[in-house]
């Protein structure tokens, strides 16, 4: 999903995909739109058990090191079962 809406629209549609079943919940890491590891903090503070994370970075506009960075840090204090992210070949 991209994150093109407000935060709290991205929070509750989080807390839907859960209560709904889904396991996953993944917003793009694109530029132009909201940040990506703010939005998911948020959405984590709305969910209980889903799987969190960014689905697609742009290489060229968020470099590997500080991406690794905020996979880890705004969530640190989610249990890792909760974490998730993609990385695709380069």
């Amino acid at each position: 999903m991209l994150p093109a809406y407000e935060p709290a629209r991205l929070a509750a549609l989080a807390a839907l995909a859960e209560g709904t079943g889904y396991d996953d919940f993944w917003l793009a890491d694109e530029r132009f739109f909201r940040e990506v590891y703010a939005c998911l903090t948020l959405c984590a503070l709305r969910t209980h058990r889903i799987r969190l994370g960014p689905c697609v970075t742009d290489p060229y506009s968020r470099h590997p090191a500080p991406h690794g960075h905020g996979h880890r840090y705004p969530r640190r204090d989610l249990e890792p079962a909760r974490r998730t992210r993609a990385s695709a070949p380069a």
